[in-house]
Order: structure tokens, then C-alpha cells, then sequence
């Protein structure tokens, strides 16, 4: 069609130049037969600037023709192919995309769609409990905005989304036991780079990885160590705008819990609950209706805890329930969760004593690691969101003591099973402060039975946060830490007592950190 468009256009552009020189014949006899007196000189100057018209108006017509073959091409791309020695012919939709060199790669959030200034949508501050369902949710608002804003169809062409954090922190304050010397710090606490890979509209993975700033045991110093190891590492085979139903397996943190904070420090109930695993998760999401949202997961893992029946199997499991309130002016959300045993939770592995010989230093870092029977773990939380206000509330405990003989708590004198707990409650106010997304939040922290895990009794902790450059959140928070009493012992796998002193610390923190 577009070459007989173009063989006409040439054909009329033909007699119309055929007429141009008629014309311009006729002219010169005409201009010597009125003005025989008229010289030559002035003749041939005539002559040309009616030549020089001429040619601008041919050269405006093939400026048209240009412009028209390529509106024409815009609308129907004919690319050639070559397969198995036969030549085809691929129609292009313009408003599909196509990628011909390689999967995209950007940086989240994803194209089209604007990031919060102070980065708060972005996949690294994401929670890390419930993760894939987050991403699912997440990728099926990219359709919808997708589908509503272009028009564009089912997209079934792999991305790889890159998100990260870099975050440094001050620290000024003193420890239990050494009130007297304040310490001052400077430390890279998080690097993270999380890459997720949208292979089509059924499968989505995750890989993150993240740096260790702890020192190293053969030196004391931080840059020594520095890391680089697997954090998550996922894949995730759900469409919930197909099918409620989900699962997902890899390396991540299983649906116990929340532990949601605005903080800067670690709430005790991350602490004690918290639980990472290679495990295998079956979820349901579904909206029941325009106000209100049900999620359920269960999850099943080994777990490196032994117990009396061994460590052979998958005998680590449990499962989380999720109801959610939504109205126009306030949100609730009411949460619970059970694991068989609490004592693959990270902190429970691994307390942070870093002498592993004075006193207990977690369940992974001993010799004597079994534990006679397991000890389950129960978490309960709600969350209330009332516009810039939201108050949250958590609670996690061991189902049961533990034996004496794995973790005890009590007096010198008078030693009993050890039924650590965690409290934790938060409230936080979100505001514009000369146009940039702040807050403030305090927060009131206590545990019971947990001296040998290193957790203090009680803490009370402000923080006011801002972003004063798009993607960067600047922070500062007072701590204030209370210890158990002097007179409170605790003992893990039969080894060096651990005392607590009776004393409270205090700790000023400033963190800045950067989102991408």
C-alpha cells in the first residue's frame, strides 16, 4: 500500500515539474516578444530567482512525501526474520513492548510509577517477614497501573528490579557494668543489595545479600571482617489476581511474627522470635471485600536445633494468620503466629556474646546443642493506623519453660526452666516538616527470663527521622536500657553462669542512610 502511495505522489510530481517547464518556456518567449528592449543581463535574472522559487517548492514537496512515509511506518512496523531458512514477516504492536537485546534492568520502584520521597516503597524496606507476599502484591499493583495508565496487555517479558541500602551510624553511650566510660563509635551497620527477577507473570524470585560488620574473632577490628554473604534468596510461584493461593521456597525469614518498627534498635520480640530458615511456605491472600483482607501461611523447615528424636527431618514447622481492617480514615490489622520450636529463632542461635567460652553464646555455638524437647514459640500483635498516627503492639513466648539443664533462670540458689518473653509497643506520628516527610515514635520494650539471651529487662527509646534529600532517611534516637537485678541469674547448656548487675545504660544514636 505504501509503495503505490508513493508511486503516485512521484507520477503527479512528474507532470507538475513537466508544467513547470512549459511554463517556463512560455515566459522567456513572452518577456522578449513585450520588451524587445530589455537586456539580456536583466532577462537571465528573472529567469533565475523563478528557477530559485521553483526549486523551494520542490524541496518543500519531498520534505511532505519524507513526513508522510514515515507516519505511514510508525503505524504498521514490518520487521524481517530469518528461521530455518524461511523468511517471516513479524507485525509489531506499538503498543506492546518489545525487548530485543537482553532483560531489562532497573532500579525500583518500577518504571512509570513515582517512589515515596524518603524511600519508604522501595523492595529493601520492605518487611522481611511475609516478603513474597509483599513482592506478589507489589506486582500486581504494577499490572493494574500498567494496564489502567497505558494499556498495555499481560506482561510476560523478564525484569531484574535492583533496590539497596547503605546505612552509617554515630553512637555515643555507656554498657551495663561500665557506666563511668561512655564510648563513642562510627559504624557501616548495612550494606544490602537485593536484586528481584520477574521472570514472567507466575514466578518471582528474590536474591539479597548483605555485608557482616561484627568483628572478625582473630582481630578486633570491624574492617577485618566485612563480609559479603548470602541474607534471602527466594523464589515465589503465585498471580494474586488469578488465584489467592501462593508458595514459596528458598532461604527467608518464616511468617512469625512482624516485628514492624520505626525504631532505630532492634525491638526485644525481632530478638527473640525473629527466624530465618530454608524452608518451604504455602500462603493465601485474598480481599474479601473493599474493607477488609485475609492472609494465611504455613511453613515447614529442619531447622538445626536437635532434640531428643534427632535432627533428620522436617520437624520444624508452623504458621501465621492475618486479618485486616480497612476504612477510610483508619486501618487495624490483628495478627498470630506458632512455631514448634522457638529455639532455631536467630537470636536464640546466636546471642551476640561474642566469648563463647564466658558463658552462653547461643544454641548454635556450643557443643551441647540438644534440647530434650522442643519449645514452641506463640506471637500475637495488632496494628492500628489512625491517618498520621499508628500504634503498634507485639508479644512473643516460648510456649513452655525449657528444661533446667538447657536454659535456666531464677537465683543462685533457686534455678528454674527458663519461659523467655518479649513485649514490645510502639507509637508513631507521621508529619511534613518544611515539606519533608518526618516522624516521631517512641516506644516501651520488656522481657522476661531472657537474661542468658542478652536481652535487657526493660527499654524505653524515642526517635525523630526526616528526609532531607529525596531517597535518604536521616535519624536520631535516645535509648534508655534496664538490666535484671543484680540478684538474677541465668545459666545456658551448663555453662558459665551469666548475672545481671541491677544497672541501666543510656545510648544516643544518629543514622543516616541511603535507598536506592
Amino acid at each position: 500500500m505504501l509503495g503505490k502511495k508513493c508511486k503516485l505522489v512521484i507520477l503527479v510530481m512528474g507532470f507538475f515539474f513537466l508544467g513547470l517547464q512549459k511554463n517556463i518556456a512560455l515566459a522567456a518567449v513572452q518577456t522578449k516578444s513585450d520588451d524587445q528592449s530589455t537586456s539580456d543581463d536583466q532577462f537571465f535574472k528573472k529567469l533565475v530567482r523563478r528557477t530559485q522559487v521553483l526549486e523551494s517548492q520542490l524541496r518543500h514537496l519531498k520534505s511532505q512525501v519524507t513526513y508522510l512515509q514515515r507516519q505511514q511506518s510508525r503505524k504498521t512496523q514490518v520487521t524481517k526474520v530469518t528461521a530455518s531458512s524461511t523468511e517471516i514477516d513479524i507485525v509489531a504492536d506499538p503498543n506492546r513492548p518489545v525487548f530485543i537485546i537482553g532483560t531489562p534492568v532497573i532500579s525500583s520502584p518500577y518504571i512509570g510509577i513515582n517512589s515515596e520521597y524518603n524511600a519508604s516503597d522501595l523492595v529493601v524496606n520492605q518487611p522481611y517477614i511475609n516478603e513474597d507476599l509483599y513482592l506478589l502484591q507489589q506486582r500486581r499493583q504494577l499490572r493494574n497501573y500498567l494496564y489502567k495508565q497505558n494499556k498495555f496487555p499481560e506482561m510476560n517479558t523478564p525484569i531484574v528490579n535492583l533496590s539497596g541500602k547503605i546505612e552509617a551510624q554515630i553512637i555515643h553511650g555507656n554498657q551495663f557494668g561500665n557506666l563511668r566510660r561512655s564510648m563513642t563509635d562510627i559504624d557501616l551497620t548495612g550494606i544490602e543489595l537485593d536484586t528481584e527477577v520477574l521472570v514472567n507473570s507466575w514466578v518471582t524470585g528474590l536474591i539479597a545479600f548483605m555485608y557482616d560488620n561484627g568483628p572478625p574473632h582473630t582481630s578486633p577490628r570491624r574492617i577485618d571482617n566485612s563480609r559479603l554473604a548470602l541474607e534471602r534468596g527466594f523464589l515465589t510461584i503465585g498471580k494474586l489476581d488469578r488465584l489467592p493461593l501462593y508458595s514459596t521456597i528458598g532461604q527467608f525469614y518464616v511468617p512469625f511474627g512482624q516485628y514492624s518498627s520505626a525504631m532505630i534498635s532492634n525491638a526485644f520480640t525481632k530478638t527473640l522470635g525473629r527466624t530465618k530458615a530454608r524452608a518451604i511456605a504455602l500462603g493465601f491472600s485474598t480481599q474479601l471485600n473493599s474493607e477488609n483482607n485475609l492472609n494465611l501461611a504455613a511453613f515447614v523447615f529442619r531447622g538445626p536445633s536437635k532434640t531428643s528424636d534427632g535432627n533428620r527431618g522436617l520437624h520444624n514447622y508452623g504458621g501465621n494468620v492475618s486479618y485486616t481492617f480497612s476504612k477510610q480514615k483508619w486501618n487495624l490489622n490483628l495478627a498470630a503466629s506458632y512455631i514448634r520450636n522457638i529455639t532455631d529463632s536467630v537470636g536464640m542461635q546466636h546471642n551476640g556474646n561474642i566469648d563463647a567460652s564466658n558463658g552462653f553464646s547461643g544454641f548454635a555455638t556450643n557443643e551441647q546443642t540438644e534440647i530434650l524437647n522442643p519449645v514452641a514459640g506463640i506471637d500475637t500483635r495488632g496494628t492500628l493506623s489512625v491517618e498520621p498516627v499508628s500504634l503498634v503492639v507485639e508479644y512473643v513466648t516460648a510456649a513452655s519453660p525449657f528444661s533446667v539443664s538447657t536454659l535456666s533462670f531464677g537465683t543462685q540458689n533457686n534455678l528454674r526452666g527458663a519461659k523467655p518473653e518479649a513485649f514490645h509497643t510502639e507509637l508513631a506520628y507521621k508529619f511534613s516538616a518544611w515539606k519533608k516527610p518526618s516522624g516521631l515514635a517512641v516506644s516501651y520494650d520488656q522481657s522476661k527470663d531472657a537474661l542468658a539471651l542478652l536481652i535487657p529487662k526493660k527499654r524505653y527509646s524515642m526517635t525523630a527521622s526526616t528526609s532531607i534529600w529525596k531517597d535518604t532517611i536521616e535519624s536520631i534516637e535516645f535509648r534508655h536500657d534496664v538490666d535484671y537485678s543484680a540478684t538474677d541469674v541465668s545459666v545456658g547448656q551448663r555453662l558459665t553462669p551469666i548475672i545481671g548487675t541491677g544497672q541501666s545504660a543510656n545510648t544516643v544514636t544518629f543514622q543516616i542512610g541511603l535507598y536506592f
